[in-house]
Protein backbone atom coordinates (compact mmCIF):
# COMPACT_ATOMS: atom_id res chain seq x y z
CA UNK A 1 0.00 0.00 0.00
CA UNK A 2 1.43 3.58 -0.97
CA UNK A 3 0.09 7.20 -0.33
CA UNK A 4 1.19 10.41 -0.70
CA UNK A 5 0.35 13.70 1.47
CA UNK A 6 0.77 16.83 1.23
CA UNK A 7 0.53 19.33 4.78
CA UNK A 8 -1.78 22.58 3.84
CA UNK A 9 -2.40 25.40 6.24
CA UNK A 10 -2.89 28.63 6.85
CA UNK A 11 0.04 30.20 5.63
CA UNK A 12 2.53 26.71 4.48
CA UNK A 13 1.97 24.17 2.38
CA UNK A 14 4.55 21.31 2.62
CA UNK A 15 6.14 19.54 -0.25
CA UNK A 16 4.30 15.93 -1.03
CA UNK A 17 6.02 12.64 0.85
CA UNK A 18 4.71 9.44 -0.09
CA UNK A 19 5.29 6.53 2.25
CA UNK A 20 4.45 2.76 1.80
CA UNK A 21 3.50 0.33 4.05
CA UNK A 22 4.02 -3.77 3.56
CA UNK A 23 1.25 -4.84 6.28
CA UNK A 24 -2.32 -2.96 6.00
CA UNK A 25 -3.85 -1.52 8.82
CA UNK A 26 -6.44 -4.40 10.22
CA UNK A 27 -8.94 -1.76 11.93
CA UNK A 28 -8.99 1.03 9.56
CA UNK A 29 -11.07 4.16 11.77
CA UNK A 30 -11.23 2.22 14.82
CA UNK A 31 -11.38 4.13 18.09
CA UNK A 32 -9.65 1.17 19.93
CA UNK A 33 -6.38 1.57 21.46
CA UNK A 34 -3.88 -1.20 20.13
CA UNK A 35 -0.25 -0.76 20.98
CA UNK A 36 0.75 -3.40 19.39
CA UNK A 37 0.39 -2.90 16.15
CA UNK A 38 3.23 -1.98 13.35
CA UNK A 39 0.91 0.69 12.17
CA UNK A 40 2.13 4.13 13.47
CA UNK A 41 3.81 7.29 12.89
CA UNK A 42 5.10 10.99 14.09
CA UNK A 43 2.12 12.32 14.09
CA UNK A 44 4.04 15.38 16.28
CA UNK A 45 0.75 16.65 17.72
CA UNK A 46 2.99 18.40 20.10
CA UNK A 47 4.34 20.80 17.81
CA UNK A 48 0.61 22.83 18.54
CA UNK A 49 1.36 23.85 22.07
CA UNK A 50 1.20 27.75 22.47
CA UNK A 51 -0.98 27.75 19.07
CA UNK A 52 -3.88 29.55 19.59
CA UNK A 53 -6.06 26.86 17.78
CA UNK A 54 -4.42 24.03 19.14
CA UNK A 55 -6.77 22.01 20.41
CA UNK A 56 -8.24 22.05 16.87
CA UNK A 57 -5.33 21.08 14.96
CA UNK A 58 -4.18 18.51 17.64
CA UNK A 59 -8.12 16.98 16.98
CA UNK A 60 -8.06 17.18 13.15
CA UNK A 61 -4.44 15.36 12.74
CA UNK A 62 -5.73 12.85 15.20
CA UNK A 63 -8.84 12.69 13.49
CA UNK A 64 -6.78 12.14 10.13
CA UNK A 65 -4.15 9.50 11.89
CA UNK A 66 -7.20 7.00 12.83
CA UNK A 67 -9.21 7.21 9.57
CA UNK A 68 -5.84 5.92 8.50
CA UNK A 69 -5.52 3.33 10.70
CA UNK A 70 -2.85 4.96 12.97
CA UNK A 71 -2.75 2.88 16.43
CA UNK A 72 0.57 4.95 17.82
CA UNK A 73 2.50 8.53 17.91
CA UNK A 74 6.00 9.34 18.94
CA UNK A 75 5.25 12.89 20.79
CA UNK A 76 7.76 15.24 22.65
CA UNK A 77 7.32 16.35 26.29
CA UNK A 78 8.97 19.48 26.57
CA UNK A 79 10.15 19.62 30.23
CA UNK A 80 10.49 23.04 29.70
CA UNK A 81 6.73 23.55 28.77
CA UNK A 82 5.09 21.24 31.38
CA UNK A 83 7.80 22.87 34.32
CA UNK A 84 8.13 26.56 33.09
CA UNK A 85 9.35 26.93 36.60
CA UNK A 86 10.40 24.29 39.26
CA UNK A 87 7.80 22.60 41.04
CA UNK A 88 5.56 24.45 38.65
CA UNK A 89 3.69 22.58 36.10
CA UNK A 90 1.25 23.38 33.08
CA UNK A 91 -0.65 20.02 32.22
CA UNK A 92 -3.41 21.41 30.06
CA UNK A 93 -1.66 21.02 26.57
CA UNK A 94 -0.55 17.86 27.17
CA UNK A 95 -3.52 16.70 29.06
CA UNK A 96 -5.27 17.78 25.98
CA UNK A 97 -2.69 16.16 23.75
CA UNK A 98 -3.18 12.69 25.11
CA UNK A 99 -6.65 12.73 25.94
CA UNK A 100 -6.99 13.58 22.30
CA UNK A 101 -4.73 10.59 21.04
CA UNK A 102 -6.15 8.31 23.42
CA UNK A 103 -10.22 9.15 22.20
CA UNK A 104 -8.92 8.52 18.09
CA UNK A 105 -7.72 5.03 19.44
CA UNK A 106 -3.65 6.22 19.24
CA UNK A 107 -1.01 5.13 21.59
CA UNK A 108 1.47 7.54 22.33
CA UNK A 109 5.43 6.58 22.70
CA UNK A 110 6.74 9.45 25.12
CA UNK A 111 9.58 11.11 24.37
CA UNK A 112 10.82 13.29 27.78
CA UNK A 113 12.69 15.71 26.34
CA UNK A 114 15.54 18.30 26.58
CA UNK A 115 16.22 20.58 29.56
CA UNK A 116 14.40 22.89 31.53
CA UNK A 117 15.75 26.90 31.29
CA UNK A 118 16.06 26.98 35.03
CA UNK A 119 17.99 23.62 36.41
CA UNK A 120 21.78 23.11 36.26
CA UNK A 121 22.00 20.68 33.00
CA UNK A 122 24.92 17.49 33.30
CA UNK A 123 25.09 18.04 37.42
CA UNK A 124 24.15 16.44 39.95
CA UNK A 125 21.21 18.77 40.85
CA UNK A 126 20.22 19.10 37.58
CA UNK A 127 20.10 15.31 37.01
CA UNK A 128 17.53 15.16 40.72
CA UNK A 129 15.55 18.17 38.36
CA UNK A 130 15.11 15.63 35.64
CA UNK A 131 14.39 12.91 37.82
CA UNK A 132 11.79 14.49 39.91
CA UNK A 133 10.18 15.26 36.63
CA UNK A 134 10.05 11.62 35.37
CA UNK A 135 8.39 10.67 37.68
CA UNK A 136 5.72 13.56 37.91
CA UNK A 137 4.73 12.69 34.20
CA UNK A 138 4.69 8.48 34.67
CA UNK A 139 2.57 9.02 37.82
CA UNK A 140 0.29 11.26 35.50
CA UNK A 141 0.05 9.15 32.51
Amino acid sequence: MAASFQWVGQDRTSSPVSIGVATEPKDVGSANLDPGSPIGMGLYLYRWNGWPDARQQVERAADLAQRAGIKWTREEFHWSMIEPQKGRFNWAFYDDMVDTARRHGISIYGILAYWSGWTKPYTADGIDDYCRYVREIVHRY
